[in-house]
């Protein structure tokens, strides 16, 4: 190989990204906006809107990449894809994470209207008294060498209230 082909490598090597997770959403709120309202819709629950300080909030959860709740006061939902090989956190992590916390409908017992660990995702994304939303995601690097996509949503005002159910999951459209 040539001094010049050489170079060439060597630059375009410090040039490349690192051999982690990237993240590619400018705007993760906007990227999910119409999937999420599309659920709700099912539902009966009217569409959100994007609200700007709630995804700062997201974000900047998300960026901690820790799969743990906020202290925050807003409805959020959590999301975490983890693989040893590096990922990349773009608009297909945002519709799975969505997607999945809409798979929680399968565990809800539309008769019982009451609150479990296994469908709070499902509850909060169509909660009918929500009206805006934040996204965050994030690339992150484990500790054990693997690689993340960080997904964080923010639901304002907030849903699953205990005694509320009834009148805020409602079962979907026919």
């Amino acid at each position: 190989m040539s001094f010049a082909a050489l170079v060439s490598c060597a630059v375009l090597a410090a040039l490349a990204p690192p051999a982690h997770a990237q993240t590619a959403v400018p705007d993760p709120t906007s990227a999910v906006l119409d999937r999420v309202n599309g659920y709700r819709a099912r539902h009966s629950a009217p569409a959100l809107v994007a609200d700007p300080q709630l995804a700062r909030g997201a974000q900047t959860w998300a960026d901690r990449g820790v799969l743990e709740h906020s202290a925050s006061g807003d409805g959020e939902t959590l999301y975490k894809q983890m693989s040893p090989d590096p990922l990349r956190c773009d608009e297909r992590v945002l519709r799975q994470a969505v997607d999945t916390w809409y798979r929680e409908i399968n565990d809800y017992d539309f008769q019982a209207h009451s609150h479990s660990a296994r469908t709070g995702n499902f509850t909060q994304l169509v909660w009918r008294s929500t009206e805006r939303i934040g996204v965050g995601i994030a690339a992150t690097s484990e500790a054990n060498g693997w690689h993340g996509c960080m997904v964080v949503a923010r639901f304002d005002p907030p849903g699953n209230h205990v005694g509320r159910f009834e009148e805020n999951v409602l079962p979907p459209n026919s």
